[in-house]
């Protein structure tokens, strides 16, 4: 089966990382000032910790009755960094707090924002709002709508949840002077509705990535995260990508909006030897799984699935790939849309043949969010093999999951 890009990049960054900095800790006080990880009182309210550049959200199964009793966090930061909380405050169901980390030597310092709430999935996806990371891009939503006590949606206006994520940070190491535009991912003004749209593009890695033998990346953005915490970059690199987040809805379909097209100069991996000169293509996909046994099969012991088995984990319910659903008229799309732009509706199916997946749900575990998704769109299929064309190019917009409530099971 097949995941959909390469994470060379990753692979160059911890080693810079690694060469960079070993040698004057041991001379030098610490200058990072991070959040590294966030623990709670009661670990069974959350879902997920996601941790970004200066914020973070933790994701809560329900609002919590007392948030110092049930919550309590504390958090965990650079080597002999220090941290104090700045401000706490409480509106409906979220809590946020401030969070300033200084660096060992005291010449640094970051503030967090973080975010303790409910947090709930959106149906939709427009890609309207991109901020800066360093020198790339990354998506994220703004506001949210989640559930009250009441079983009322209520909508937050200023809160920003980074619900997608790509490999541009791995690029980041080898992408000395390129802007942002440069990057295999970022936001264009091509967009299909609204103003702005996701922009994915296969890159070339230059002469270091080709003297390694991976000399392309595709670009890519997925609902999940891109971490290395935990693994060793060097021989884990697949491990690096977090697909998915907590559903609890049954996923039936998804839209998406597209164009596509592929680019010409091939490169074929080790794995493809025989798929030398075969045209890109692009790749948008879904997966349903159970994030209890894919936390079982991890490693690290979190509830996700990664570039090791996107397509081939237990805990896969369903998938909705456009490279095999059942219209031909939308697979043919996958090799380019002649400038124009398309629309398909990819219906999830069961990976077990003969079954409708849906009778594999438990409704009590559903509710509770042991049930997640992700979705996937790339520049190049096979790009994990290092097989795709580079300036294949694919842009998406205006996403839309259709489901099923859990009370028609």
């Amino acid at each position: 089966m097949r995941k959909f890009y390469s994470l060379l990049f990753l692979l160059i960054g911890g080693l810079i990382a690694w060469g960079g900095t070993s040698c004057i800790q041991d001379e030098k006080p610490n200058v990072e000032c991070d959040i590294e990880d966030i623990t709670v009182e009661d670990e069974t309210l959350i879902t997920y910790i996601k941790i970004e550049r200066d914020h973070a959200t933790v994701s809560l199964k329900q609002i919590p009755q007392n948030f110092e009793e049930d919550i309590n966090p504390s958090y965990t930061v650079s080597r002999n960094a220090t941290y104090e909380i700045l401000s706490s405050t409480t509106n409906g169901g979220v809590h946020v707090e401030s969070v300033k980390v200084t660096s060992e030597d005291r010449q640094y310092s970051k503030t967090y924002t973080v975010l303790y709430t409910p947090t709930e999935l959106p149906d939709s996806f427009g890609f309207e709002y991109w901020d800066t990371e360093g020198t790339y891009e990354k998506s994220y939503e703004h506001g949210m709508t989640i559930t009250n006590e009441e079983g009322e949606p209520e909508f937050y206006k200023d809160i920003d949840i980074y619900w997608w994520d790509s490999g541009n940070l791995g690029f980041s190491a080898v992408a000395s002077g390129k802007t942002a535009k440069e990057y295999p991912t970022f936001s264009t003004d091509e967009a299909h509705g609204g103003s702005r749209a996701a922009k994915l593009v296969t890159r070339a890695a230059g002469s270091l990535g080709t003297n390694l033998g991976k000399p392309i990346a595709s670009g890519n953005i997925f609902l999940g995260e891109f971490s290395s915490k935990g693994i060793n970059l060097l021989q884990e690199a697949l491990k690096a990508t977090h697909f998915g987040y907590p559903y609890d809805k049954i996923p039936t379909s998804f839209d998406v909006w597209f164009k596509y097209k592929r680019g010409t100069y091939d490169y074929t991996g080790a794995v493809f030897e025989t798929r030398d000169g075969t045209p890109d293509i692009c790749g948008i996909y879904a997966a349903f799984f159970d994030n209890v046994i894919a936390k079982e099969e991890n490693s690290l012991d979190i509830s996700v699935i990664d570039g090791t088995n996107v397509f081939t984990s237990a805990s896969i319910i369903a998938i909705a790939n456009l490279h095999t659903c059942d219209n031909e008229e939308y697979r043919q799309l996958e090799n380019g849309t002649d400038g124009a732009w398309k629309f398909v509706n990819i219906p999830f199916k069961s990976v077990q043949e003969g079954v409708d997946y849906r009778t594999l749900i438990d409704p009590e575990r559903l509710k509770n969010k042991e049930y997640s998704l992700t979705i996937v769109c790339c520049s190049s299929y096979y790009g994990d093999y290092f097989e795709g064309a580079v300036d294949s190019e694919l842009i998406v917009d205006d996403i839309t999951i259709h489901y099923e409530e859990a009370s028609t099971l």
